[in-house]
């Protein structure tokens, strides 16, 4: 089973929850991606003013749904270009839109 990163209010936060982004505020690194926190981490965020934090939630989907909704995805990426110009800055727009859009999918 993989992992998915979501947003998610500091307020929402618990104990034993692992970070699926890096916690960085004014340039520093406070905590690591991969952290599991603590009741005294998330304590130290609310008094440092992080509002919100990236946590990894397993991705519950079979590898056979998850390839099939990415399928998908490539297909509306597919559809939404079908009549843009064959140059290259379209074809680059193109990929910069489906690796964000598999990317933010999981």
């Amino acid at each position: 089973m993989s992992a998915m990163s979501r947003n998610l209010p500091l307020a929402l936060a618990l104990p034993c929850m692992v970070l699926g982004d890096d916690v960085i505020l004014d340039g520093h690194l406070l905590l690591p991606a991969g952290t599991v926190l603590s009741a005294a981490q998330i304590e130290s965020l609310r008094r440092r003013e992080v509002d919100e934090i990236v946590v990894a939630t397993p991705d519950e989907r079979s590898e056979e749904k998850r390839e099939a909704e990415l399928g998908l995805l490539r297909r509306r990426v597919e559809y939404l270009f079908r009549r843009a110009a064959p140059d290259a800055a379209m074809q680059a727009l193109q990929k910069a839109v489906l690796e964000y859009r598999l990317e933010s999918a999981g």
